[in-house]
């Protein structure tokens, strides 16, 4: 994908991941954040949940529609969702570090409809892992530059729009299917030709497609589900 320093990069498939670009290494006494490095003598620090995609899937199958029409639901309701909101471990999670979770919807009425579950139900998922962005920053990680989203979540229109809404930010894609395969094929690429990998990676480089920007305002959203699970893992302690 040729992540650059300032690039906050979101994976969206089973489970899901965002990390970034770190010059030096993070130490997280909590274990919450992934310490890898790259191959460009850098570190990636890294954020993974374990419920992402499989938690829309499970809507669907709830909703007993296609993730097509759970995407045109979730783009047609109100940033928000109506002040509905889902806590998305439905099969635990390791970020927070809740293997006995289960997932939680708050704030149904009477009025709540199909389109204000299928919007908080990407909401949550993505609200996961921006909470594990915020941990990254509080360690350093700079997060100036694009918001790159990658994996399944990188082809729903709704998974990339909400993400803008949710952050204020572009989102990003990258024109390369499958990303993970073309890394390996840098690698193995700057090998044979005796450079550095960063160097291959920028000789391959293709441009990133904006896929979505701002349409409505969300960050109270996240805002509000920060407070939320902040309170709920001091109760659980």
């Amino acid at each position: 994908m040729n992540i650059q320093p300032g690039d906050t990069a979101i994976s969206i498939g089973t489970s899901g991941t965002l990390y970034g670009i770190s010059i030096r290494g993070v130490i997280d006494e909590t274990g919450m954040i992934n310490g890898y490095a790259d191959a460009a003598n850098r570190f990636l620090p890294m954020i993974t949940t374990l419920n992402s995609a499989k938690v829309t899937d499970t809507f669907c199958k709830l909703l007993r529609i296609s993730n097509d029409k759970f995407a045109e639901l979730a783009l047609s309701a109100p940033a928000g969702a109506n002040g509905l909101l889902l806590i998305p471990w439905l099969d635990g999670e390791r970020t927070p570090n809740l293997p006995n979770a289960t997932g939680e919807l708050y704030g149904l009425r009477t009025t709540t409809d199909a389109k204000d579950i299928a919007r908080a139900v990407i909401e949550g998922v993505l609200c996961g892992l921006l909470s594990g962005g915020k941990l990254l920053q509080h360690h350093g990680v700079d997060a100036s530059g694009r918001l790159v989203i990658t994996g399944g979540g990188g082809k729903s229109k709704a998974y990339c729009q909400i993400l803008a809404d949710l952050t204020g930010k572009s989102v990003w894609v990258s024109p390369i299917g499958e990303t993970a395969a073309a890394g390996a094929a840098v690698q193995a690429a700057a090998a044979i030709n005796g450079i550095n990998n960063a160097e291959m990676a920028q000789r391959w480089n293709v441009d990133y497609e904006k896929v979505a920007d701002l349409k409505q305002n969300g960050k109270f959203v996240f805002e509000r589900y920060y407070a939320f699970v902040t309170n709920l893992l001091k109760e659980k302690k």
